[in-house]
């Protein structure tokens, strides 16, 4: 399963996203206090809109918090670790110690979500 992320002046500008990524991008989010969390997990519901300034503010703070911090070899894990580790394609089972595994977002997809996010004016998600 997959997300589109759509700007909201524009809906030639999408954004593709697994499930999974788009899972991390949230926790990642949640992670940062400035950001409202029920609306953070609403962005995990078709349809749900965010205007341009939270938009920016998403960018802003994923670049600062996680992008700065990260090679472009590098992932963060599930648990919001960076690691240079690849991923072994192992699913781990919920409740298993390592169920963090299998929630992964390397560096190039975080950067292409970054500059969506900078950019769009907004984005609705499908």
């Amino acid at each position: 399963m997959s997300f589109i992320l759509e700007d909201n002046e524009n809906e030639a500008k999408k954004f593709f996203i697994s499930s999974w990524a788009w899972k991390m991008i949230l926790k990642m989010l949640s992670s940062i206090e400035k950001f409202d969390k029920e609306k953070i997990k609403k962005l995990d519901i078709i349809g749900e809109s965010i205007d341009e300034r939270e938009s920016k503010d998403f960018g802003i703070y994923l670049s600062s918090r996680f992008l700065e911090k990260m090679k472009q070899d590098d992932r963060i894990t599930g648990d919001l670790k960076i690691t240079s580790g690849k991923d072994d394609g192992t699913f781990h089972l919920p409740g298993s110690k390592n169920y963090n595994k299998n929630f992964t977002i390397d560096y190039k997809l975080l950067t292409d979500f970054c500059v969506f996010a900078l950019n769009a004016k907004g984005f609705t998600v499908y």
